[in-house]
């Protein structure tokens, strides 16, 4: 019993560490999309002060960045954004489903000690000497094994929530480059007009 439980646990401890590692992979690509968003932004903002200045810069650039190359490079952009948006949810789902599973199995590994208590407890009434002493020993056990049960399903569940608050964290993030991503499109489209 003490073997299966520590299995349970142990899985239960991998799978968050899974999800936790996806979520660090999403937070990277979100860090990617930002630093290339920020250099877009910088380059942007270093042509516009070079055409204040009395530059042509501004117009040999978009000369060379024409509406359909900025189309084609918003379209990307947004399409990586998407891809990361729709990775990270489902990493933070399968997390939480993971941890709304441990409860599960806690739930399960609790009924069957109680379960093994009871049987002992009444075989321990009907019994006598040696017998009477393996049940009492087996209700022990099982009393001794319920009472140390909750505390590794229990750091498991908080280190899971703190890795789906993360995971919570980067999808809001990610809708938010998304969003960025999808006007980028629009203003590419406009450009057209």
């Amino acid at each position: 019993q003490q073997l299966r439980q520590a299995a349970n646990i142990a899985v239960s401890q991998a799978n968050v560490d899974a999800a936790q590692a996806a979520s660090y992979k999403a937070a990277t690509r979100v860090f990617t999309l930002l630093s290339k968003s920020a250099r877009g932004m910088a380059a942007h903002r270093a042509a516009a002060k070079k055409s204040k200045a009395g530059s042509n810069t501004t117009r040999h650039v978009a000369k060379h960045l024409d509406c359909a190359t900025q189309l084609e490079h918003a379209q990307e952009d947004k399409r990586r954004a998407s891809a990361a948006l729709e990775d990270a949810k489902s990493t933070a789902n399968a997390m939480m489903a993971k941890i709304q599973k441990s409860g599960d199995i806690q739930a399960a590994l609790e009924q069957m000690l109680h379960s093994t208590m009871s049987g002992a407890h009444v075989a321990t009434g009907k019994s006598v000497g040696e017998v009477k002493k393996s049940f009492e020993s087996m209700f022990a056990m099982a009393q001794t094994q319920l009472a140390t049960l909750a505390k590794p399903f229990d750091d498991i569940r908080a280190k899971g929530k703190a890795s789906t608050l993360a995971a919570s964290r980067v999808v809001t993030v990610l809708m938010g480059i998304e969003a960025d991503a999808a006007q980028a499109v629009v203003d590419a489209e406009r450009c057209h007009e």
